[in-house]
């Protein structure tokens, strides 16, 4: 998927129950999103459930879904382990 240039193209990579989607397992995939787009908007653009804690990772770093993506991008989501 290439962008144009009111849009941006994202690598998200799915870890754990996110990687089940639509009966299928899928490890990564291509979002395209509009230009200004932040890792929230992926993530709700992904239907992942607001409930879920999540770790977000940005070009290997550690994010809030507050920073802003840039066409090429590459997006991890981690579902947060909890337990005791």
């Amino acid at each position: 998927m290439t962008s144009s240039g009111d849009t941006l193209c994202v690598a998200v990579r799915l870890h754990s129950t996110l990687r089940h989607r639509g009966g299928e397992i899928i490890d990564e995939l291509a979002v395209e999103l509009p230009q200004g787009s932040n890792v929230g908007d992926a993530v709700r653009l992904l239907n992942v459930p607001e409930q879920l804690d999540l770790i977000l990772a940005l070009n290997g770093q550690v994010v809030d879904g507050d920073a802003v993506l840039a066409d090429g991008d590459r997006l991890t989501l981690i579902p947060a382990l909890s337990g005791g």
